[in-house]
């Protein structure tokens, strides 16, 4: 097989190994001398000794090699003439003449081909042949390994082979170059969708605050409209009977210079002041089966054209798909029950419903009495959250913000609301009326302590 049939892949720089090397009276390299110089390459794992040893005609005619040929040096970087220095041994090195650098045989034998060493010169690459072609003529090898004729002729050939490696070469450099601004295109594109992301987000959540709150606006609105304060919670009085009660429009400014026995004469206070009047009523939790789950203001415009006033109507919440909880006062409870029942003869009030128990909803799955403990009181807390943002506007809706925080701070269903306490006017307003305490009797005990720390008394 010729060397010129096959291409390989170009040397990243063939003019660094050697530069117009000339032909030098040296013995032919045979394939046993080739396989010294393999021993040589290997120098490394070789003792010093063992190294000295070797018959190696390579390295005897490395002396004449010097003086007729240029040698590259790493460190110049280009090719140079040498001065020999040392003996013909491990350490055996050269001088480099332009800048007095030393180079180790090792250094100049490592670049060998390992095909050389071997002896299988054919399977050398295309640029690998080039090299050895520069620094190598058919007077060095034998002609059993290697036999080269018209080497001109040859090193042209193998030039105008490489010339279409270099084109695709740069091609392909060119491609990568291509490719990696593409990547970084598109790397920053992707950072730019990123960064638009996060900013959409971001102006996702803030709508759904404000969506939250708007509604939230519309909803407190809808309860102003549907629960319409009483005559007397429009004039911001808090006590209990406001008709029983006589009270100017400006008592401060009237009051100021008064005496005490003129403000007594001149405001009468009402005899019977109490929370015990006849329409005084509790608030009361009422549960009902057969009310499908809707939203409350509908119940409330059912309720209003059923006749029934919306203002009894203080809470709804459905616990299930048929399970409503209804919050109204005590009073208002049997109207409610009959309006229901005469729309729907399937609704019924479950009067020992529990909503605590797990065995309260059975028919809706498997559940235990602590997680649904936890689960209603969470949704009562929310409840009272609720009304109490609502009653900072709405004076109407204070009791029942009281009553749910009461629900949820003693943690049952059942609380009732008590009434107010009596009230005493007294100099323009109105006083926590307390009953006289009776002190207890005392015992044998304290009446023995008493005549003890008395003794004069007693004689």
């Amino acid at each position: 097989m010729s060397l010129l049939d096959d291409a390989g892949l170009p040397a990243q720089n063939p003019n660094k190994v050697y530069n117009s090397l000339k032909p030098i009276e040296t013995p032919k390299w045979n394939a046993e001398s080739l396989k010294q110089i393999s021993n040589f390459i290997a120098v490394e794992v070789l003792d010093k000794d063992e190294f000295d040893k070797l018959d190696n005609p390579f390295l005897n005619g490395l002396k004449n090699f010097s003086k007729t040929n240029l040698v590259y040096c790493k460190r110049c970087d280009d090719a140079v003439k040498v001065s020999v220095n040392g003996a013909i041994k491990s350490t055996f090195q050269f001088d480099c003449k332009k800048g007095g650098h030393h180079i180790s045989a090792t250094q100049i034998l490592s670049t060998l081909p390992d095909e050389i060493i071997s002896g299988n010169v054919e399977a050398m690459e295309t640029s690998t042949r080039i090299q050895t072609l520069k620094w190598l003529d058919k007077c060095h090898l034998d002609e059993e390994i290697w036999e080269v004729k018209g080497l001109k002729n040859a090193t042209k050939r193998f030039a105008i082979e490489l010339s279409p490696i270099k084109t695709s070469d740069n091609k392909i450099r060119a491609v990568n170059s291509s490719l990696e601004g593409e990547v970084k295109e598109l790397k920053r594109i992707v950072e730019q969708l990123m960064l638009r992301q996060d900013s959409m987000e971001l102006e996702n959540s803030n709508l759904r605050k404000a969506l939250k709150a708007a509604k939230e606006e519309a909803d407190m609105l809808r309860r102003l409209l549907a629960e319409e304060p009483t005559k007397y919670e429009k004039q911001g009085c808090s006590f209990s009977d406001v008709a029983a009660i006589h009270r100017p429009e400006k008592p401060n400014k009237q009051v100021r210079n008064m005496t005490p026995i003129e403000v007594i004469s001149k405001f009468q206070p009402s005899q019977e002041i109490s929370s015990k009047r006849p329409t005084y009523s509790p608030l009361k939790i009422v549960f009902y089966e057969g009310c499908h789950r809707k939203n409350p203001s509908l119940y409330r415009r059912m309720f209003k054209e059923l006749g029934i006033d919306t203002r009894a109507i203080r809470d709804i919440t459905f616990l299930a798909d048929e399970l409503m909880q209804l919050t109204t006062y005590e009073s208002a409870v049997e109207e409610i029950t009959k309006a229901l029942k005469g729309v729907n003869e399937n609704v019924r009030r479950l009067e020992s419903f529990d909503p605590t128990k797990a065995e309260s909803y059975s028919k809706y799955g498997d559940f235990n009495d602590i997680d649904v403990k936890k689960c209603y009181f969470s949704m009562m807390e929310k409840n009272a959250e609720r009304i109490g943002k609502a009653a900072e506007n709405v004076k109407a809706l204070r009791r029942s913000a009281n009553f749910f925080n009461k629900l949820v701070e003693n943690q049952t269903f059942e609380y009732q609301t008590q009434p107010r306490k009596p009230k005493v006017y007294f100099l323009g307003s109105l006083l926590d009326y307390a009953k006289p305490v009776t002190p207890p009797k005392p015992t044998e005990t304290d009446l023995r302590n008493i005549s003890e720390s008395n003794p004069t008394q007693n004689q």
